[in-house]
């Protein structure tokens, strides 16, 4: 059976296409497409009429390219955006009369559960003590885990889109705004960080776009 699985985020919105069969699953198209939800009203808890204009388009597009790949099932799910704003609601309706599409809304908890299931997919070993880290656009979500088993898990709204409505950041960044930052996540992830020292991990397994840019920066610092 071919799915479509339909990531709505905070920033972007991701397509998978894969068929499972008995042996497993093959993936048939990847893509993802800007739709910043999470644009000048997130502080407010909130979607604007644009962000929810361009999720609409987005969503018509991915449809396309999911029937186009004759998928018999779509599933959209959506984040943290979505989950914290108070025209939800609206937005879900809006999205079933503009695209045909039902939307899923899930919790941090659940969004942390999903994660974790797709690091031990994608990680053949598992045995060490380590945190998993996926940096979002609206919510942060950590993973302590040993010997494939979750330990903790926590979902807390410090996304990237929200920090950078919170704060008033240069470009580049300063040093004063980079301890500002540091104290803000220190403060926001707590409770992770006492039970990854409790827990004596010394691995980080990054799991979300904002890892994929960084290895890019360490890339082109340090060519070949």
């Amino acid at each position: 059976m071919k799915y479509a699985i339909i990531d709505l985020g905070t920033n972007t919105c991701n397509l998978l296409i894969a068929e499972t069969k008995a042996t497993g699953y093959s993936i048939l198209h990847q893509s993802k497409e800007l739709v910043k939800l999470g644009d000048n009203q997130i502080s407010n808890n909130a979607l604007s009429d644009a962000a929810m204009q361009r999720a609409v388009n987005v969503l018509r597009l991915q449809r396309e390219i999911s029937e186009s790949n004759r998928a018999e099932k779509i599933i959209v799910i959506a984040t943290s955006a979505v989950r914290d704003a108070v025209n939800k609601s609206i937005f879900r309706k809006l999205i079933k009369r503009e695209t045909g599409l039902e939307l899923k809304i899930i919790s941090g908890e659940k969004e942390a559960d999903l994660i974790f299931k797709g690091v031990l997919l994608a990680l053949n070993t598992l045995d060490t003590p380590a945190m998993i880290l996926d940096i979002g656009g609206g919510s942060n979500e950590i993973i302590i885990s040993k010997s494939k088993t979750m330990l903790w898990k926590e979902s807390r709204p410090a996304g990237m889109a929200r920090v950078i409505n919170k704060f008033a950041l240069s470009d580049p960044i300063c040093d004063k705004e980079i301890r500002q930052l540091s104290q803000f996540f220190k403060a926001a992830h707590a409770k992770s960080i006492d039970f990854s020292k409790k827990e004596k991990v010394t691995t980080l397994i990054g799991c979300s776009g904002a890892f994929d840019t960084i290895a890019d920066i360490i890339d082109q610092a340090n060519p070949g």
